[in-house]
């Protein structure tokens, strides 16, 4: 009973030996047009190959170039965008230190009052101009986020828009609803 098995096992080993042949003669053959020499191998295809290998490595360098150049300009740009940030908000709290310190004034009711309203209005523009600059910078970044995935920036943001308007619509519609059906009409 063994003998069979083991014989099963010994053919089934040739048979896959067989097989095998012309992919480990494909493996192992010189390239077509290598020129074996003992000790020297050449070959026109070898040649074409480094250069291509070549053609690419510089291609990458150059793009590794272009994308690290890119990368110091985003951070340029994201660095001044950081500053005014900064600028603004402590333009903010300037406003607002000056809005509401104690004032020891002596002058007349209109005055003052003509003082607080302006520099109201100073707290008001600071904080305008400092949201200002972060929505650029999130627009910017969310511009960002769309070309690396791919995506058209401005189409994405009417598509975002359009399921707001729907989601405000069926909440508006949902809330009416309940009003209807707590008042019973």
């Amino acid at each position: 009973m063994k003998f069979f098995n083991m014989t099963a096992l010994a053919a089934a080993v040739a048979a896959s030996a067989l097989a095998m042949q012309p992919v480990l003669a494909e493996e192992t053959a010189p390239a077509p047009t290598e020129v074996s020499v003992p000790g020297h191998a050449f070959s026109a295809d070898r040649a074409q190959l480094e250069a291509q290998r070549e053609q690419r490595r510089v291609e990458m360098a150059q793009r590794r170039e272009a994308m690290k150049a890119r990368m110091e300009q985003e951070r340029a740009a994201a660095r001044e965008s950081m500053e005014a940030e900064h600028a603004a908000f402590a333009k903010v709290m300037e406003a607002e230190r000056n809005a509401f310190a104690p004032v020891n004034y002596t002058g007349d009711a209109a005055d003052w009052q003509t003082q607080q309203i302006e520099s109201r209005k100073a707290v008001q523009e600071a904080y305008a101009e400092m949201y200002r600059l972060q929505a650029e910078r999130f627009e910017r970044d969310q511009r960002a986020m769309a070309e690396a995935m791919g995506v058209d920036y401005d189409t994405l943001r009417e598509q975002q828009k359009a399921a707001w308007e729907q989601h405000q619509a069926a909440m508006q519609k949902f809330i009416e609803e309940q009003r209807k059906a707590a008042t019973g009409s």
